[in-house]
């Protein structure tokens, strides 16, 4: 003989139907408008680069009289990586060999337009004797912790060393068994387009929950 539920535990069992089925439809509803509001995301990032809206650059002087320049992050999907690749913004990238398809192991990417100008180095005027008259001469002189110029030329060259520097934020994963399934190793690569550019060292550091033990 077939015993039938009581009435409590058929109203338990659809109570905890009514519960599931409600629990579905809101993670269906936060899923279509987290769907949404990465499409509107991802709308206004392509708007921004197609129209060249950058966050303002402001600079200061710290306290060792070293300017300082400072710029809000830049919101980019993976996804609008390689669709803007192609753009004057974002065509450096593929200059990291270490980038995956479709950019996946990239965290983070970064890139600097530096210059140097002969008005930073300073100029004495010298004589130097010759046979019945003299000649002038320009001496450039700069001699500090990071530069070295000592040059003297019969008329003021005009130059200007423009150092553009790329950096990729990237992860590779250990290899095991000839394979890179293993966990992930972080990195970071710095190239300069400038073949007069040496990047003589390479110092990264990470702060934050990455990295450290739970």
């Amino acid at each position: 003989m077939i015993k039938i539920p009581s009435l409590k535990t058929i109203g338990i069992v659809v109570i905890i139907l009514i519960l599931a089925y409600a629990w579905g439809v809101t993670q269906y509803a936060l899923k279509q408008k987290e769907q949404r509001e990465l499409a509107e995301t991802e709308r206004d990032q392509a708007v921004s680069f197609a129209t060249q809206q950058k966050e303002e650059v402001t600079r200061y002087k710290n306290a060792y009289n070293n300017e300082v320049a400072r710029v809000k992050d830049t919101q980019i999907t993976l996804d609008n990586v390689n669709r803007l690749i192609e753009t004057k913004e974002l065509s450096w990238l593929k200059q990291f060999e270490s980038l995956n398809r479709k950019y996946k192991n990239l965290e983070r990417a970064a890139s600097i337009a530096m210059s140097v100008n002969s008005d930073s180095i300073k100029v004495i005027t010298v004589t130097a004797p010759c046979e019945n008259d003299s000649i002038k001469l320009f001496r450039y002189y700069i001699h500090d912790e990071y530069n070295f110029i000592d040059a003297v030329v019969l008329d003021t060259p005009d130059f200007e060393i423009r150092v553009p520097l790329h950096i990729a934020y990237l992860w590779e994963r250990k290899k095991f068994l000839g394979l890179r399934i293993g966990k992930k190793e972080y990195f970071n690569e710095v190239v300069s387009p400038n073949k007069l550019i040496s990047i003589d060292s390479l110092v990264s550091y990470t702060t934050g929950r990455r990295g450290r033990k739970k």
